[in-house]
């Protein structure tokens, strides 16, 4: 998912990060960037995947409390501008209708919430769509800092199966439950909370393995946009899937 970094925009000419470039998720904000601008800068990120052998599923926007930013995103607020610029979106439509992305329609993670999440299609041109599909489950698996004060498999699914976020997601009917994660806590080889991932699913497999569906996120905004909604969940329910 992570189609960009926490740092400057790029240079792709010079094969460097511009000193004191902006950094890359406040430009997804910034109101007078172009469509052009976006796709120019997106394909250059998804072109050096190609050459390592990486296709790309979608974006997640990149996170930053640095003091410029902070700065930034209050007068941009203040302004009136909440959310990503549009052309954004635009710019990853296009691209998912050249074939760039793994499928049809591109997941994009912005904001996350254990409460007030849903899957909202942002631009759309027939069998091709971005969406934004808000996480709804946050990262307790190392996160970035690979930290083990920020590892608990509880969080997601207790022992006794009993309760944890995915546990509550379930119960209520939601219609997923996707939580975000980072790699330096995840990485098998040095992340602090890759022992508890398995943990979870473990303890998924044990729990409610009659009551969950995996899916790439990409499976299901392909699918949320060709039944135009939830329906397809009634689909798979009565297929016993």
């Amino acid at each position: 998912m992570e189609l960009m970094t926490h740092r400057g925009l790029f240079d792709f000419e010079s094969n460097r990060e511009t000193k004191g470039a902006i950094h890359e998720g406040l430009w997804l904000h910034e109101p007078e960037v172009t469509s052009e601008q976006y796709e120019r800068y997106f394909l250059n990120i998804i072109t050096e995947g190609e050459r390592a052998g990486i296709r790309f599923t979608g974006l997640t926007c990149p996170g930053c409390a640095c003091e410029a930013c902070k700065q930034r995103y209050t007068a941009l607020r203040s302004a009136g501008r909440k959310e990503p610029n549009p052309a954004m979106w635009r710019a990853l439509l296009n691209l998912a209708k050249q074939g760039k992305f793994r499928s049809r329609t591109v997941p994009c993670f912005f904001e996350a919430s254990e409460t007030k999440f849903g899957l909202h299609r942002k631009a759309v041109d027939g069998d091709c769509a971005v969406c934004d599909l808000m996480p709804n489950a946050m990262d307790w698996f190392g996160s970035w800092g690979n930290t083990p004060n920020r590892v608990n498999p509880d969080y997601y699914i207790t022992a006794d199966g009993k309760a944890g976020i995915i546990v509550r997601h379930v119960n209520a009917g939601a219609p997923y439950c996707i939580w975000y994660s980072h790699w330096q806590g995840l990485n098998p080889a040095k992340g602090v909370g890759w022992r508890a991932f398995v943990t979870v699913i473990e303890r998924i497999r044990e729990h409610l393995r009659d009551r969950v569906v995996w899916m790439r996120p990409s499976d299901i905004t392909n699918r949320y946009h060709a039944a135009g909604g939830w329906s397809f969940l009634d689909r798979l329910e009565s297929k016993g899937l």
